[in-house]
């Protein structure tokens, strides 16, 4: 099983991959370009949910480095109890 650290410099590999980042910006290019030249309401909507999702699955990576950021400084032994709540 993977551990907190290593699925969080996981997350930032995949954040810093540039073929990641412009797949992402080219679907949310489609996304956006076909949202606004639908008129139908069930497809707005559709098309909202997928760009909201696209958005979701950043925000899961980035809290996944965070997470391993915790956890990268709470097993540093030199730092202070107080040290390690600055990241919580």
């Amino acid at each position: 099983m993977i551990d907190e650290e290593q699925r969080g410099q996981n997350a930032q590999a995949l954040l810093d991959d540039p073929l990641l980042q412009k797949a992402l910006n080219a679907t949310r290019a489609v996304i956006v370009e076909e949202w606004a030249d639908t008129r139908e309401e069930k497809g707005r909507e559709y098309l909202w949910m997928l760009h909201r999702a696209s958005l979701k699955f950043e925000e899961i990576l980035f809290g996944w480095i965070q997470n391993g950021e915790i956890a990268k400084a709470n097993l540093r032994p030199d730092k202070t109890f107080r040290e390690k709540l600055k990241f919580m």
